[in-house]
């Protein structure tokens, strides 16, 4: 017999309408969210209401999340401390990055995250894997998960947004892959010695998976690993240490083990570069690039490869960059004068477009799109205006933008891309050098900023004037009329009928459910208080789990059947009736005179007894075909 449970997937909190942002990520207890038109949960429950808390920002492109109130998005300005638009840097203070927030001081790192510019260490918030972190909190302190930048024991960790305590015996494995921090098993108990220990960690000796832990034998040459590390990480075929696989199958220090090629020592300065090494230039002499450990020096680059290093150095010619980030060269143009593109300190400077030939400076009107300071390079192209750094574009006095986010090969406002080749408002400009065209409210396209489009600009209907989704609807085909969202619904509106899978939990039936059957559910909505769809109205929910499906398996109904024919039929006289089991002969006596018999089992098998409580299939069969012949006769 064959068991099958339906489990469904499982959502924190349903996404209310006024999310903008992918449903599954409205409360799912993993990252402050924003810019997604009203507050993510997770942001709330760390305390967080400024931009600096956000994990992740889904602003449109040259706008953040607005300070104090990140769910809502404003227009990038430099120093808001807040990366967007054509910046390279933001930290607020102008310590790591110049006041035009293009240029990250040297040796400076800058966090997108409204976090600074600060010399990469233990306490910038930014997880430098390179420097063995896996956790960076802003502190070196202990106690709060992440101490001098490593995960602590019962905390699972994150590249952005802190630490949290784990759960043991919560039913889920809390296990953070980019980080590898936190629990590697889940078995259900805080028994220790099972393979699963009372603070859900892989004891020594065992693998885990997500379907639970097994032993595995160290010294018999298969490396068995866990879905969540531990297990074994090498096997030499010996228990011995000191030839790089330990006694427990973990590699020591100082050694790299391959599955198939065995264990061998990492030596420094050997000319290869091993597993944990940077670089290796032969020697342990630091200030060449790569010091006494192997590890890549700050301003060098030695690109993972053995040999020497190349030390960053403006005016070579060559765009460089170390191997931390920390000095990274944006263009070099063969010299460090300032004012022809490329400034001192080899970065790009505003109002020029950089590549490997050269900078030139940014012409709107040429037919080419020059975005974040990436073009076709220097070298003529068709006449056009340059941009004027002193022009103020129209209707102000800001500078001109550094980079260009349309280009129609004129240098004309009014026509979807400005004199600046600033994108208009209102307006669509799909490819370079093409002319811009403006959305139509009522031609059943969605096109620019328009949410819906059901062949008409009539409010009221569920598409307003503008082309604009009005509340309490969901438009789903454009060209097509919008549907009143049914009153009870719950759940996003972007999942209402969008083809995804039959949603349940909602408080109102999903149009792509074809059945009312819990078995239909593809995504569960429920909370955590009432973690089911209701075994009867999938719309509903409840506290009590969806039944149990038990179907039978053909295939074993299929091979017993087979099992008796075939011993029935074709070999019914092949036990000899002297063989016959004595109970067997004391409750059937008139079977004994024919020449089929139960083999008897002695009592200590597994089998209780002998005769016909220890005969199998075939003992059986040849019973019932020596009575079918005794009547026959």
């Amino acid at each position: 017999m064959l068991t099958s449970l339906l489990l469904l997937p499982m959502m924190a909190v349903s996404a209310p309408l006024e999310w903008q942002c992918p449903p599954w990520l409205y409360g799912d207890g993993v990252s402050c969210d924003c810019g997604c038109g009203i507050a993510d949960p997770d942001c709330a429950a760390r305390g967080a209401s400024d931009f600096a808390s956000c994990d992740t920002s889904f602003c449109a492109a040259g706008k953040v999340p607005l300070q104090g109130v990140p769910a809502l998005c404003i227009a990038n300005i430099c120093g808001d401390g807040f990366v967007g638009g054509d910046e390279k840097c933001d930290d607020g203070d102008g310590v790591g990055c110049d006041e035009t927030c293009l240029i990250p001081a040297d040796g400076y790192t800058c966090s997108g995250l409204g976090r600074g510019c600060s010399v990469p260490r233990c306490g910038d918030f930014m997880v430098d894997p390179k420097r063995g972190e896996n956790c960076d909190d802003g502190n070196e302190m202990a106690g709060d998960g992440c101490n001098a930048c490593r995960a602590e024991p019962g905390y699972m960790c994150r590249l952005f947004g802190g630490c949290t305590p784990t759960t043991c015996m919560n039913g889920w494995i809390e296990y953070d892959w980019e980080t590898q921090t936190g629990e590697t098993c889940e078995d259900g108990n805080v028994r220790g010695g099972d393979g699963c220990s009372p603070s859900c960690q892989t004891e020594p000796g065992y693998a885990c998976r997500w379907d639970g832990c097994f032993p595995v034998v160290c010294g018999d040459g298969m490396v068995v690993r866990g879905d969540f590390g531990g297990g074994e990480q090498c096997d030499d075929r010996n228990q011995d240490p000191g030839d790089g696989c330990d006694a427990n199958c973990q590699t020591e220090p100082g050694w790299f083990c391959d599955d198939f090629a065995g264990c061998f020592q990492v030596v420094c300065s050997d000319l290869v570069v091993s597993p944990g090494e940077m670089c290796d230039d032969g020697n342990l002499d630091p200030g060449d690039g790569c010091d006494a450990g192997c590890q890549s020096e700050s301003g060098w680059s030695c690109g993972g490869q053995p040999g020497p290093c190349q030390q960053v150095i403006c005016g070579n010619g060559i765009v460089q960059g170390d191997d931390f980030g920390s000095v990274v060269e944006e263009c070099d143009d063969n010299n460090t004068d300032p004012g022809d593109g490329c400034d001192g300190n080899c970065r790009r400077e505003p109002g020029y477009v950089c590549n490997e030939s050269g900078c030139r400076p940014i012409v709107c009107g040429d037919g080419y799109v020059d975005s974040d300071g990436v073009g076709p390079g220097p070298g003529p192209k068709r006449a056009a205006i340059p941009i004027d750094p002193n022009r103020p574009p129209d209707g102000g006095g800001e500078e001109v933008p550094g980079f260009e986010q349309c280009d129609d090969k004129n240098d004309v406002s009014g026509d979807g891309c400005s004199a600046t080749c600033q994108l208009e408002e209102g307006w669509i400009c799909e490819a370079p050098g093409l002319p811009c065209v403006r959305p139509v409210c009522g031609d059943g396209l969605v096109q620019g900023t328009e949410t819906c489009d059901d062949n008409n600009d009539f409010a009221g209907d569920g598409c307003d004037g503008r082309c604009l989704r009005e509340p309490g609807w969901v438009c789903r085909t454009p060209g097509q009329l919008c549907e009143r969202m049914p009153q009870p619904w719950v759940c996003s509106v972007w999942i209402y009928g969008s083809g995804d899978g039959c949603d349940c939990g909602c408080g109102a039936p999903d149009p792509d459910c074809a059945s009312t059957d819990v078995t239909a559910c593809a995504y569960n909505h429920c909370l955590e208080d009432a973690p089911w769809p209701d075994a009867t109205n999938p719309t509903l929910c409840s506290t009590e789990p969806p039944p149990v499906v038990v179907e039978e398996d053909p295939e074993v109904v299929e091979v017993v059947e087979e099992v008796e024919v075939v011993e029935v039929v074709e070999e019914p006289d092949v036990v000899e009736a002297e063989d016959i089991g004595p109970d067997v002969a004391e409750s059937s006596p008139e079977v004994v005179e024919e020449d089929v018999a139960v083999n008897p089992r002695p009592a200590d098998d597994g089998c209780a007894g002998g005769g016909l409580e220890g005969a199998g299939l075939v003992g059986l069969a040849a019973l019932v075909l020596a009575r079918w012949r005794r009547r026959a006769a």
